[in-house]
């Protein structure tokens, strides 16, 4: 059995979730917004126009993003008094990959990633050569700005869509990110509110709702429970009351402001499972010998610029070291497979994605360590990512 039969036996025995664009996903909702909010007028299909007709046209829309929250978590976490499953609309089915820098640039451009070409933590940039940290804009080992040697235009080429919304729009994201590059991709156009805890949150989104009467669009970005998982995994304690906090911050939220103007969404970017099986390659490892780039992509999918005159002898090495875990197929396959979106890779896509694509069969990750070996990735508990269900299923609560 070759690898590309391995994977799509993982998929008919359900180890392994296929996109399927017919199902409810997240991509639905950023249209049913996006139509809402004038930022297009595109026709909509089936699972979009539910999606809309649920929100309806509410003078203030607020979408809350909780990022790292998968549908198993919330389900964890939670019983059918809390706000996020009493006002639970539907499974959506996320992106793929499911990594926030993947799902957040959908979010941001209307676009799948097979058309935005963000396919992972790390994305190689043809005119660099090399991968870079693309959310931080930072280079690969992310210890240096790119501000100055790379357009944002070059990482991302396409518009915002927060920049063609015809209601006022305001950003609500932690003060560590704010005013960054991506940031400001992501809000071109909208008043930025940074805040440090949910607490001033809620007192900023409710002050500006209160006073802004015009339409408005308000996103609120959430960070806490993606980091809590990847520290101490998603099943933990911790992270089950740090998903606790956020639902009681919403239905704080949800009670200082009126429901006949006001409506709230709540959905994430992916979910998280626990990362069992740690593979890296380091800067010196051989294997870079057959390679132009060092690898990009993430945790449980990663791209490999192989030199022609090597594909043969990258192949057998890659299998050989990771091919109980990994699957190693040729990135031209991706366009038959249709796992990045539903129509073939744009041709930015496909040079970023090289020569081959390794993904995971199940909980194993591999890294690219480029500098320090006591690497903050490898400590971490839980992943994502993947194209396993409990990373492939948000929750959206409408209420």
């Amino acid at each position: 059995m070759d690898d590309l039969e391995r994977l799509l036996d993982a998929f008919q025995n359900k180890t392994l979730l296929k996109p399927d664009f017919s199902r409810p996903n997240f991509m639905n909702l950023v249209d049913a917004i996006s139509v809402i909010t004038g930022a297009n007028n595109n026709k909509l299909s089936a699972n979009g126009m539910k999606i809309k007709k649920e929100i309806g046209d509410p003078q203030h829309l607020i979408f809350i993003l909780a990022d790292g929250v998968g549908n198993s978590s919330l389900e964890g976490a939670l019983d059918s008094s809390n706000w996020l499953l009493k006002y639970h609309f539907q499974t959506l089915e996320s992106i793929y990959p499911s990594t926030t820098s993947a799902a957040l640039t959908s979010l941001g451009t209307g676009l799948w990633p097979s058309e935005h070409s963000i396919t992972g933590w790390w994305n190689f940039i043809p005119i660099l050569g090399s991968p870079i940290t693309v959310l931080p804009f930072r280079t690969l080992d992310n210890k240096r700005s790119l501000q100055k040697d790379l357009n944002f235009s070059d990482v991302i080429m396409h518009e915002s869509l927060m920049s063609k919304m015809s209601r006022q729009a305001f950003v609500v994201q932690p003060h560590s990110i704010h005013n960054s590059m991506y940031s400001n991709f992501i809000g071109a156009g909208a008043t930025h509110l940074p805040y440090h805890n949910l607490n001033e949150a809620i007192e900023l989104i409710t002050s500006n709702v209160l006073k802004t009467h015009s339409t408005s669009y308000t996103y609120w970005y959430i960070s806490e429970a993606d980091h809590q998982a990847h520290k101490t995994g998603t099943d933990s304690l911790q992270t089950q009351m740090t998903i606790r906090d956020i639902d009681k911050a919403i239905t704080e939220l949800r009670s200082k402001l009126n429901a006949d103007t006001t409506k709230i969404i709540f959905s994430s970017d992916h979910g998280h499972r626990k990362a069992k099986t740690k593979y890296t390659i380091n800067k010196k490892d051989p294997i870079n010998w057959y390679l132009s780039s060092p690898p990009s992509g993430d945790l449980r999918i990663s791209f490999y610029h192989v030199r022609k005159e090597f594909e043969d002898d990258f192949k057998k090495e890659f299998l050989a070291r990771f091919g109980k875990d990994f699957v190693l197929i040729p990135s031209i396959q991706l366009n038959n497979l249709r796992l990045f979106g539903p129509n073939e890779l744009s041709k930015e896509t496909l040079s970023r994605v090289g020569t081959f694509t390794a993904i995971s069969l199940g909980e194993a990750v591999l890294r690219y360590i480029d500098g320090d070996v006591n690497d903050y990735f490898m400590k971490q508990e839980s992943q994502h990512s993947g194209l396993s269900v409990d990373e492939m299923t948000i929750p959206l609560a409408i209420g």
